[in-house]
């Protein structure tokens, strides 16, 4: 599966888990288009400018108090900003080595 697929499959499991199913199938292409496709290399860059955006999206299901706190974590980690200087593809690469343990 490519990289961008896991993410996409990752990213619908985590919504139908906190919401109703049929509300994310309803908005899942909204959802693909927001996040450019689930394609590593261009979320790897995603700062605060696009969670703005994000926030303000009507394509997808939202909720900016919950997602900024966790974006930022993230997005502080060490391990990130590492992965977040590497190419897409060695990102790519690491991803998946990443969800495979």
């Amino acid at each position: 599966m490519s990289a961008d697929r896991l993410l996409s499959v990752m990213t619908r499991c985590v919504f139908n888990a906190g919401f109703n199913w049929k509300v994310i199938d309803a908005k899942w292409d909204g959802f693909e288009a927001a996040f450019e496709g689930f394609d590593p290399g261009k979320l790897a860059f995603f700062g605060d400018e696009m969670l703005d955006r994000l926030v303000s999206d009507e394509r997808i299901v939202r909720n900016g108090r919950r997602s900024r706190p966790r974006w930022r974590m993230r997005n502080s980690s060490p391990r990130w900003k590492r992965k977040k200087a590497a190419s897409a593809s060695s990102w790519q690469t690491g991803l998946l080595t990443t969800s495979s343990a």
